[in-house]
């Protein structure tokens, strides 16, 4: 976490290349434990929201994302507030709309 806040997520993705098709994996203990209370494998300084969403946006922009999965979401374990649940879903959304935006301005 700490070369990507010092170097910032469009920096790491310098040394792959551009427009390479690109799966990719997220898994819900990539956040920060202080936003995911109901993931028992979150750690400290973890993605901050907008680390994450600037980190996947930028990662669209340079690679054809041909899919992806969220991984470790478990809601039996989410805390009465259903707070890790609705930032997996809400990353979910966040990124199918940075993929769909880009394939949308390619058809334009």
């Amino acid at each position: 976490m700490s070369e990507i806040r010092d170097k910032g997520a469009e920096n790491i993705w310098n040394h792959m290349p551009n427009g390479e098709d690109c799966y990719v994996t997220i898994d819900i203990d990539a956040y920060d434990m202080s936003l995911v209370p109901g993931c028992i494998s979150a750690e400290p300084n973890g993605f901050y929201f907008d680390e994450l969403q600037k980190a996947l946006k930028s990662l669209n922009d340079k690679m054809n994302i041909v899919g992806f999965d969220f991984v470790e979401v478990n809601p039996k374990l989410d805390v009465g507030t259903n707070v890790t649940s609705y930032l997996g879903a809400l990353t979910v959304a966040m990124f199918l709309g940075f993929i769909d935006e880009k394939r949308r301005l390619k058809l334009s």
